[in-house]
């Protein structure tokens, strides 16, 4: 099986960067390491990749696939949301994309980026009903 970075130089020829992982706690050197403060700083010192590559071969069985995101442009251009910190009319404005691996929905719950499942709270009570009626994305949908 290729390695993550394998997975990602695949497309740098089509103007494609990685941008984040799904899961980033899982590929934090910290995990794995946290019980060794000199191995902890020397690993926290090498480049993300690098780091990333560590992680890859300390806790192999872990990673059985991978789970990232992509960004088409620019390297670095990608801007990510503090939706903890938008607006009601932000938040109003968003495009939501429902994933076909948030069965069954309307649901109380979803995932963190861990994932671990998680309740809704009160401020987000009508994201379900909200999200009910955009198309469904992934394996189920047919892509």
């Amino acid at each position: 099986m290729p390695t993550l970075l394998e997975w990602v130089d695949t497309v740098k020829d089509l103007d494609v960067h990685f941008a984040g992982f799904s899961n980033p706690k899982m590929w934090d050197v910290e995990r794995l390491l946290k019980d060794a403060p000199d191995a902890l700083a020397r690993a926290k010192a090498l480049p993300k990749e690098q780091q990333w590559r560590l992680v890859e071969a300390l806790d192999p069985d872990t990673f059985t696939h991978y789970e990232f995101f992509l960004v088409k442009g620019k390297k670095g251009t990608a801007e990510k949301k503090d939706w903890q910190a938008a607006s009601d009319e932000e938040l109003l404005a968003a495009k939501a994309v429902r994933c076909a691996g948030l069965q069954p929905w309307p649901a109380q719950r979803t995932f963190d980026q861990v994932p671990c499942p998680r309740p809704l709270r009160a401020r987000t009570a009508p994201l379900p009903a909200a999200t009910r009626a955009v198309p469904l994305r992934g394996v189920e949908a047919g892509r």
